[in-house]
């Protein structure tokens, strides 16, 4: 679906690795509980699979965007979005109990806040996946999360005639 400032696709904006462990995650727990910093085909997919979704967004025309793609598929009704700035962004988190979500996505703005806050929401066993994870800012998170499992994963796409190496990692959070 296009707009004149942004368009949006079906599919998440992370590596096919990513992908087919969240596809397969979902086929195992049908009712995967899902939050996500930053919406986008991301939330589109994830409504198409899982009625356990929240949504987190900063951007009011990206927020409208998706909201529109969601009410077009009829799958408005299957998610909780919320367009909140910081610092409410990542303190969303407090109003979740412990261990409430099996999978955590971040791929938006202040991700070293939105990991911490995140932490104690994720259920052990749970994924806190982040995309974009290359960028060296996001160390802190690999500190913080050095006892956890991680899975690394890269891709090479072509944008606009180049080549890009996209980067998706997750951890597996200790039971």
């Amino acid at each position: 679906m296009q707009n004149s400032i942004l368009t949006i696709d079906s599919r998440p904006w992370l590596t096919d690795q990513a992908i087919n462990f969240i596809e397969h995650l979902c086929q195992i727990k049908p009712n995967l509980k899902i939050l996500e910093f930053g919406s986008g085909g991301s939330t589109i997919w994830f409504a198409q699979r899982t009625n356990n979704l929240v949504s987190i967004e900063h951007n009011p025309k990206w927020y409208n965007l998706v909201t529109q793609v969601l009410e077009t598929l009829n799958l408005n009704l299957l998610v909780t979005r919320k367009l909140l700035n910081p610092p409410a962004y990542y303190q969303i988190c407090a109003e979740f109990a412990d261990n409430y979500f099996d999978l955590i996505l971040i791929d938006a703005i202040e991700r070293i806040n939105c990991t911490a806050q995140a932490v104690r929401i994720l259920k052990p066993g749970g994924v806190l996946m982040l995309d974009n994870c290359e960028r060296p800012q996001y160390l802190p998170i690999y500190e913080k999360l050095a006892n956890w499992e991680l899975i690394k994963s890269t891709q090479i796409i072509t944008q606009n005639n180049q080549e890009i190496t996209h980067y998706t990692d997750w951890w597996i959070k200790p039971n």
